[in-house]
């Protein structure tokens, strides 16, 4: 899983924004939030919560719709 997690956010690292950056979706049919910390267009850390996170976002959030992880 968190290699896919990885790979999700490497995916959108051209609309990615400095600073903290939340991921929304669905994966297998749990919602998640992603947090991606950028900081001179490099991805320096990466979250994952169950559900929807509540924390303030300095950069963008970015719903990644509905995936499938096997």
């Amino acid at each position: 899983m968190v290699e896919n997690a990885f790979k999700l956010i490497e995916s959108n690292k051209a609309i990615l924004k400095p600073g903290d950056n939340t991921l929304i979706g669905t994966i297998n049919g749990i919602q998640k939030s992603l947090k991606a910390f950028v900081k001179d267009g490099e991805i320096l850390s990466v979250n994952m919560y169950p559900g929807v996170s509540t924390r303030i976002s300095d950069g963008g959030i970015i719903k990644f719709g509905d995936i499938l992880w096997k």
